[in-house]
């Protein structure tokens, strides 16, 4: 701390950019250097900053030599493999070919209204219910009873995919709802205990689960009579819809049941921000869009459904029942079960698919005609990117004014501390400009918004591509990812794949937020160093933390260098020692040094556990607990649940040899020409 005579900091500064200059009682200025200056005007550079300048450049030096030789030695084993593979027919390579490339809001009329179509929705399912004849013994006629009730989706097929999945996206702005209300304690009196309240929302989901029942399980009968009931009910349902938006019900304006609680200063807060015109109007419609396209898709494709099967009546067996349909349609030649067994055979060579979204993202995604992903996997997805849409829509619009008065609140109060902490009010807005300044709140909520969408949108892209890399690797027996299933397992894994959908939407509400907490801390900081150049507890703590993890970056590749070049044989390419005497030399020393990094990296272990954890909390895919705790995750273990599940139900040769035998069966007694 160096300190000279001159005029107070107010007046001149001579710290410059490297320094902060305080005035003291006595009217005398002094400069606290940052970082690794030094000097009266911190102008010089201090020896601890040489040595960690010259560390950080070695330790790139090293980095660029490490990564360099290591592109250099891939493009050269690739070159090599390419050139070997023209030697080998197709069918030799592609049978261990794994694809290296793997990688609205339905604001439902008010739960209220839409007890109008319960009594609707109960009548047609009891009717498809009666149309379903159920066989309870093979040996006796008399257990043939009709009543059995519908199935709404095959979780395990691929049929009708989209339109599942339309529907299950409509779902997610309710579900959104119901969550925030228990969380909220919205709508909930006081008199209730809390079993009642948990068992009341259990039923509202249910009654949700319900209104789109009769849709699902009459396309899923794919009869004439279901079909044209299922497009009535959803033409009614989407006039109720429109009937419901006509009274003009926005989310940000309050009813008179809560305006008195905190709705009303929540509305007043909102008028201060955006104004009394239109523009709550706008938000609310362009909120609304997704449902009616959903809303709108269900209305026009059912009525194409319906034609179709008009159209076509005949184009199965009498008395096959829809799981045999569906069934053998695997067998047929363009299926994607035939296209799997013909590639394993090395029949076909996997090429370029021939999706029609397969040149978008071709350097993203792989697409293969030999893979589908099951109804479930679009169902949930479809689910999530809505319920994504939802939350950040409702989070930025709810939380620009909120941070814009936490902005006025914030610097008030900062302003009202140094005020009683400095006598003289030109001290403190000097103290203030130069440390207690806060950024724009508002920019940084919307920098972190923009940060936490992509990270989560990146991490279910990810995701998805692991799921068919892992069924994949089921299909084939490897559990390289996977635990193996075993026999005794059977209930567990059953059990935990119920899970699934449910798991994967309450993990990723939670890591929304979790990442959405962290994604504000970096965007506060990174503001705060471009608009003011400096945060001085930030600076604190890399002054402390950088030379730490320079020596440890430092250590590791010049372990890396070291086992390469002096200790492993043909530049580390196999591992066997050349130089054991040097390594045995090496080793003994690391003893005593690699005791200190340890109490240094089992710090840096806790802070990349709990970081990887929040990063990684959208991914059932990924166990928290490690490779030997992973049952003890339950999303883990829900997911892992639901692979077996897939490869169980869903295995390709399984499928193709199955409908070969159903239809060399039948083909026995009926020609059979299409399966659907």
């Amino acid at each position: 701390m160096l300190q000279i005579l001159r005029n107070n900091c107010s007046i001149y500064d001579p710290c410059g950019s490297y320094g902060y200059c305080y005035d003291d009682d006595k009217g005398q200025w002094t400069c606290e250097c940052k970082f690794w200056w030094q000097g009266t005007l911190c102008d010089q550079q201090s020896s601890s900053g040489k040595q960690v300048i010259a560390l950080g450049v070695i330790l790139g030096f090293m980095m660029i030599v490490i990564f360099g030789i290591r592109l250099h030695r891939y493009l050269k084993k690739r070159s090599k493999t390419v050139t070997l593979k023209t030697q080998f027919k197709c069918k030799d390579i592609k049978i261990n070919q794994t694809s290296s490339g793997e990688l609205s809001k339905t604001r439902y009329p008010s739960h209220k209204l839409s007890h109008f179509l319960m009594g609707l929705t109960c009548l047609l399912i009891l009717m498809f219910a009666m149309m379903q004849k159920r066989n309870q013994s093979k040996t006796n006629r008399w257990f043939q009873i009709y009543g059995a009730l519908p199935i709404p989706m095959d979780v395990f097929a691929h049929v009708k995919r989209t339109f599942s999945a339309v529907i299950f996206a409509i779902y997610a702005d309710e579900l959104l709802r119901i969550a925030k209300e228990l969380v909220s304690g919205d709508d909930t009196p006081s008199d209730q205990g809390v079993i009642l309240v948990y068992v009341l929302q259990i039923t509202r989901v249910l009654i949700i689960g319900l209104r789109r029942y009769p849709i699902l399980a009459a396309v899923y009968l794919n009869t004439v009579f279901t079909l044209l009931c299922a497009t009535l009910y959803a033409w009614f349902d989407f006039a109720i819809a429109i009937f419901h938006s006509s009274l003009c019900q926005s989310e940000f304006y309050p009813t008179d049941k809560n305006f008195n609680n905190t709705e009303g200063q929540k509305l007043i807060t909102n008028f201060n921000y955006y104004g009394t015109g239109k523009k709550l109007l706008y938000f609310q419609l362009g909120i609304d869009v997704p449902q009616y396209l959903c809303l709108a898709y269900i209305s026009i494709k059912l009525p194409v459904f319906l034609y179709r099967r008009i159209r076509r009546p005949k184009e199965t067996i009498d008395g096959l029942t829809r799981e045999q349909e569906v069934l053998l349609h695997s067998s047929l030649p363009h299926s994607t079960e035939t296209q799997y067994v013909r590639n394993l055979f090395g029949i076909t060579v996997i090429g370029p698919s021939n999706h029609r979204f397969a040149w978008i993202s071709r350097y993203i995604y792989h697409w293969r005609d030999d893979f589908r992903f099951s109804s479930r996997v679009l169902s949930v997805y479809a689910s999530v990117f809505l319920l994504l849409f939802f939350i950040t829509v409702q989070m930025v619009l709810r939380g620009l004014p909120v941070f814009h008065e936490l902005q006025k609140f914030l610097q008030g109060l900062i302003d009202f501390i140094i005020s009683m902490m400095n006598s003289s009010r030109e001290k403190s807005a000097q103290k203030a400009k130069s440390e207690f300044q806060l950024p724009d709140l508002v920019q940084v909520y919307l920098i972190a918004t923009i940060i936490t969408l992509t990270i989560i949108i990146s991490q279910l892209l990810v995701m998805l591509v692991a799921i068919r890399r892992n069924l994949l690797q089921a299909f084939r027996g490897d559990d390289c990812e996977i635990p193996q299933r075993t026999p005794s397992d059977s209930i567990e894994q059953a059990g935990s794949s119920v899970h699934f959908a449910g798991y994967f939407i309450g993990y990723l509400l939670w890591g929304y937020m979790l990442v959405g907490v962290i994604a504000i801390i970096i965007a506060l900081i990174g503001c705060s160093f471009i608009r003011f150049g400096s945060v001085r507890f930030v600076e604190d703590i890399l002054k402390r933390v950088i030379p730490i993890l320079l020596i440890i970056g430092f250590k590791n590749y010049l372990n890396d260098i070291l086992s390469q070049y002096v200790f492993l044989h043909q530049d580390g390419s196999i591992l066997s020692l050349k130089n054991r005497r040097l390594f045995m030399v090496f080793v003994y020393f690391n003893f005593f040094l690699d005791a200190f990094l340890g109490l240094v990296s089992s710090i840096i272990r806790i802070g990349r556990s709990i970081i990887g954890g929040i990063l990684y909390m959208c991914r059932l895919d990924y166990a928290t607990t490690g490779r030997k705790l992973e049952t003890m995750d339950e999303g883990f273990s829900a997911y892992c649940g639901f692979i077996h599940m897939e490869c169980a139900h869903r295995h390709p040769v399984m499928l193709f040899f199955a409908s070969h035998l159903l239809r060399q069966y039948l083909g026995s007694s009926t020609k059979v020409s299409r399966a659907r």
